[in-house]
């Protein structure tokens, strides 16, 4: 989980906040955020986001490392100019892209992009342990926060068994090659379902270690500490961030 809590140790106004109160209004924000349709409302999001970021004094690296992880994700994004009918912008032969296609997807790049740095607010501020005692406290369900947490805690231990898998592979004589060669994707299938298997069985393992150690759902229990002002004024100045945000993105005439 070292890697999750990274820039969790540091002394900021951020960091000091209880997670529950972060929780629920990034939460907020984030829900907000991926309903705008502006562009100029999610440009003012994105200057937020950025804003708390900066007094969290996180590394602009590790923001923009986090941001590059999505990229993959985002290639589908570029064919939606293409596809979206209206007025042709540019035209390449028999295809054209539209001024509708291409504001369509400048909203879905700056939404992604704004989401992905209020997650990256949320867990780089806020210790794993903490944010799941959040979950459970605001009314999660137990399983989910168990699986969330099992899930990260043992994503290491995964990742080191499937590259054991792919040393095992090439010490055999297989060689990787193009992504379409069928011997190539017929490698990758059964790594991921050896890998799949293998999950199941470690997982039934390490329950049945719990359950012999008297292990009990109620893992995390709720923070015994209060709210002060602190909490109450972050929350107060989400709302008119939140409120402010709704009035651009409806008033807005771009």
């Amino acid at each position: 989980m070292q890697f999750l809590d990274l820039h969790t140790g540091r002394d900021t106004p951020v960091h000091r906040l209880d997670p529950r109160f972060k929780l629920v209004t990034m939460l907020a924000f984030l829900v907000v955020v991926v309903n705008l349709r502006q562009p100029g409302a999610l440009a003012l999001a994105t200057a937020v986001i950025c804003l708390v970021l900066f007094t969290a004094r996180i590394p602009v690296r590790y923001v923009l490392a986090r941001l590059l992880m999505a990229l993959p994700f985002t290639g589908i994004l570029f064919l939606i100019p293409f596809t979206t009918p209206g007025h042709a912008a540019l035209k390449f032969g028999p295809a054209s892209v539209s001024y509708e296609g291409l504001s369509l997807a400048l909203v879905l790049v700056m939404r992604l992009g704004a989401a992905l740095l209020v997650t990256t607010a949320l867990t780089s501020t806020t210790p794993l342990t903490d944010l799941l005692r959040a979950m459970a406290s605001v009314g999660v369900p137990t399983v989910f926060v168990q699986l969330v947490h099992f899930t990260v805690r043992y994503f290491s231990v995964l990742s080191e068994e499937i590259a054991t898998m792919r040393r095992a592979q090439r010490s055999r004589g297989y060689e990787p090659g193009s992504v379409l060669r069928p011997d190539h994707l017929r490698a990758m299938a059964q790594l991921i379902g050896m890998a799949f298997i293998r999950a199941m069985e470690r997982g039934e393992r390490v329950y049945r270690a719990m359950r012999a150690r008297n292990y009990r759902e109620g893992l995390f229990r709720p923070p015994s500490r209060r709210a002060g002002a602190g909490e109450y004024a972050w929350t107060a100045l989400t709302g008119l961030v939140i409120c402010l945000l709704l009035l651009v993105d409806r008033g807005s005439p771009l």
